[in-house]
């Protein structure tokens, strides 16, 4: 018997010892070393155990995670179906009927297009989490079986969006399996599933009566048990008289209801249900509002699991620049604040103060200006949030103007889109893996990237025409199929920049941001008028500024324009404000607008929205990258996710490091200590040879943290006039203050920017890195104050 038994291990030691043949920075030596443990350990721990002794090396090399997802895979591998047609089989109970009788009788020829080595492309922290949310399971008798390898999941997608078209099918498994572009969490989690629930981000306004708040709970239920995101809108929400009789509580006994709501109704177990509430600046329950997610305070008057966002105005950040008097309204009483932007809210507003002065207008609270935004930019260095958008700039450049008054974002403000009592807007998601267009030469590749955004323009419609939409809902259909709104993303910025080596401040990185999002802009505007010309355009097009000839970037012009004008007509009243609209026309290098207006409108466009740049949190980490158009937040850290804490160090930079005899035991040391940078490190650990370099490599890997955030935020604006909803923009702030948090907003505020502020990210209140101090024998520092990251797992 233990003869057998050490046959059965050192049978599993060479097929490790294979898997790492390709991996350079796997040290054969301490390879065997870890290996030999496995001697002692029962047979069924072993694979489990080996993947978690090559996990726990990753720190010396990345190479190390990549070994162990070998192993995870390897184990995973092991006890599924052979074939994708055959898991399907064991799947059926789960799946869409018409979907599974596809399968059936096509499956010689899908199991062809399966491309098994592909599986072993992923690292530990991939694998996990996708073995954690996103491969297709059954439960049985309280036991959970994974039926899926992450080939079988990218081609069940393919095939649910395509079927029966072959060739597509194909194509699209070629792109999500090569990691060009993934879809979002939820058409992962639901393609071919019974309840194809295929959207991400749902908006919806709360009418002030009892019955709209009460269907907005049971909407907001069922969109969370479908794995989608919320964004609500609380501001036409009352705080005064009721009738002829008693007074109402405000905002903050419903909010904590909602709180409850979306606890309860969790995402299929994968996730809790999440949600953002919307709040304009003016609401007489603002103060409170800001107070809600705060770790202390009465329980009757926070509600910590939801998450909070302002809709800010000009007319309020005029007030707070200008030191002025800003006035708390209940909406009752101020009545259609909410449907009014720009001149027309400004105006209403100012008539609605005069009311209250002359003592015609009841429930309203004048507070200084300054000491309100003093308390959110203290509120956002507490806890990392309110999220900031600018109303009105959201609106003047939004090209569904036509259909009324955006008032609200989703959870991961992104998407900018109409709501009312009878339009819920929902959005379908995906996003490019930007570094995948990157040759091996270090030339950027557009036709391939335009490419790739025309095939997501396609895939996405198909997740309009094939998406489950609840019938208790009806809303949610009719507002997507009339609007079909979608949102193509990013992933990877930061290793695209790596790839071409470029630092983040470098002229050549800020024209390549540029570039490729007119790029992607240019493909998706014409993509969506291909779709025209064949199934018609959307059918709220007729009178939308694209209906006009009025491109995103022409509505940032027009804003530029206006804003120009309004400065220089004060001293100037004969100036026109043609002079500056000439001015302002945005001219391309790279592709011929003018004749793409035209042809929007000849043909109409088949989507109202196009480009939305969302977190990406769980998608970039199943492929490897750094999320959406973010830097790299750390050089060397440990992140925790659902699927557990992971080591990552980064293989841009190991690789440049190797190259100059640099990574070294004690360039690890400085860099840990230094909680991922790389700034500190020696001149002295560097060959002579290679100083220059060194100095460059240090700029190119700047963390977020070292990079100028008005610079970060310049890069958002350049890149904001081809983003027709808008940006999980986040602010990096070692030392958050007032003051700054305030300029910084200003900024953003007068540069146009829709998103001001996703979360208020600062260097972490406690170092998640000293469980590997200890092992390279780095003495651990005293720790800054900041707030936790969250990052939203449901917008990629």
């Amino acid at each position: 018997m233990e003869s057998v038994y050490t046959t059965q291990i050192m049978s599993l030691i060479q097929e490790l010892v294979n898997l790492a043949i390709d991996l350079q920075g796997v040290n054969t030596s301490l390879l065997d070393r870890s290996l030999g443990y496995l001697k002692t350990l029962p047979i069924n721990h072993q694979y489990s155990q080996a993947a978690n002794l090559c996990r726990d090396n990753t720190i010396i090399h990345p190479d190390w995670g990549m070994f162990s997802g070998k192993i995870k895979m390897h184990e995973i591998k092991s006890t599924l179906p052979a074939t994708f047609s055959e898991s399907t089989s064991k799947l059926k109970v789960t799946l869409n009927e018409k979907y599974a009788t596809f399968i059936a009788e096509n499956a010689e020829e899908l199991d062809k297009i399966v491309c098994k080595d592909r599986d072993w492309r992923y690292n530990v922290f991939a694998v996990e989490t996708l073995l954690k949310s996103y491969l297709a399971r059954v439960k049985q008798d309280d036991l959970v079986s994974i039926l899926e390898t992450p080939q079988y999941l990218f081609l069940r997608v393919a095939t649910f969006l395509w079927f029966p078209n072959i060739e597509r099918i194909k194509r699209t498994y070629n792109d999500l399996s090569l990691g060009h572009y993934v879809h979002a969490s939820p058409t992962l989690f639901n393609c071919g599933m019974r309840r194809h629930q295929l959207s991400s981000c749902f908006l919806m306004t709360v009418q002030d009566d009892l019955k709209s708040i009460k269907k907005s709970w049971g909407d907001c239920a069922e969109i969370s048990m479908g794995m989608g995101a919320i964004g609500i809108n609380h501001g036409c929400l009352r705080h005064s008289q009721v009738g002829h009789f008693g007074d109402t509580n405000g905002i903050i006994p419903w909010t904590k209801i909602l709180n409850e709501i979306l606890k309860a109704v969790n995402q299929g177990t994968r996730r809790p249900g999440s949600g953002a509430v919307y709040l304009p600046p003016w609401h007489i329950d603002i103060e409170e509002f800001l107070d809600l997610k705060k770790a202390t305070g009465a329980e009757d008057m926070r509600a910590r699991d939801l998450f909070y966002a302002l809709w800010l105005s000009d007319e309020f950040m005029r007030r707070v620049e200008n030191d002025e008097m800003w006035t708390l309204m209940c909406p009752n009483k101020a009545k259609g604040l909410n449907e009014k932007w720009g001149k027309e809210f400004e105006m209403a507003y100012k008539t609605y103060e005069e009311k209250f002065r002359e003592g015609k207008l009841l429930n309203c609270r004048r507070v200084r200006a300054r000491d309100l935004m003093n308390k959110i930019c203290n509120t956002q260095i507490e806890i990392g949030m309110p999220y900031i958008l600018f109303k009105d700039a959201i609106n003047r450049k939004s090209n569904q103007k036509n259909l009324g008054t955006t008032c609200c974002s989703n959870l991961c403000c992104e998407i900018t889109e109409y709501t009312d009592d009878k339009n819920i807007a929902s959005c379908n998601l995906s996003n490019v893996a930007l570094n995948s267009c990157v040759t091996e030469n270090r030339v950027y590749d557009f036709d391939m990237l335009e490419r790739l955004t025309r095939d997501l323009v396609q895939n996405l419609n198909q997740t309009i025409d094939r998406n489950y939409y609840p019938d208790d809902v009806p809303e949610i259909k009719e507002t997507n199929l009339r609007n079909r709104p979608l949102g193509i993303g990013v992933q990877g910025l930061a290793d695209t920049f790596a790839l071409m080596d470029l630092a983040w401040e470098d002229p050549e990185a800020r024209k390549l941001n540029h570039d490729i999002f007119e790029t992607m802009y240019y493909a998706a505007v014409t993509e969506s008028v291909e779709l025209a010309k064949r199934d018609g355009p959307y059918e709220t097009f007729p009178g939308s500024p694209a209906s006009k000839g009025l491109l995103q970037f022409d509505l940032w012009s027009q804003e530029k324009a206006e804003k120009q004008f309004d400065d220089q007509s004060k001293n100037n009243p004969n100036i026109s404000i043609d002079f500056f609209r000439n001015i302002e026309q945005f001219q391309s290098e790279r592709y011929n607008w003018r004749e793409l207006r035209e042809q929007v409108k000849r043909y109409g466009m088949r989507n109202s929205l196009l480009l939305a740049l969302m977190p990406t949190a769980s998608s970039a980490h199943i492929l490897g990258n750094t999320e959406s158009f973010e830097p790299f937040s750390s050089l060397i850290y440990a992140r925790t996710v659902n699927a557990g804490q992971f080591v990552i160090n980064n293989k841009y930079m190991v690789k440049d490091l190797e190259d100059i005899n640099m990574w070294k035991t004690e360039v690890v040391r400085q860099i840990v200590s230094d909680k991922g940078s790389i700034q500190n490190v020696s001149d002295e650990l560097c060959p002579e040879q290679h100083v220059e370099r060194f100095h460059f490599l240090k700029k190119k890997y700047k963390t977020v943290f070292e990079i100028s955030q008005k610079y970060l935020l310049d890069l958002s604006i350049d890149r904001g006039k081809f983003i027709c909803q808008t940006q999980s923009f986040n602010c990096n702030m070692k030392d958050a203050t007032c003051k700054k948090l305030t300029a910084y907003h200003f900024h953003a505020w007068k540069s146009g920017a829709k998103t001001g502020m996703y979360y208020l990210r600062q260097i972490a209140k406690t170092d998640p890195m000293n469980f590997s101090l200890n092992t390279i024998n780095v003495p651990s520092k005293k720790k800054e104050v900041v707030c936790n990251e969250e990052v939203c797992l449901v917008c990629q």
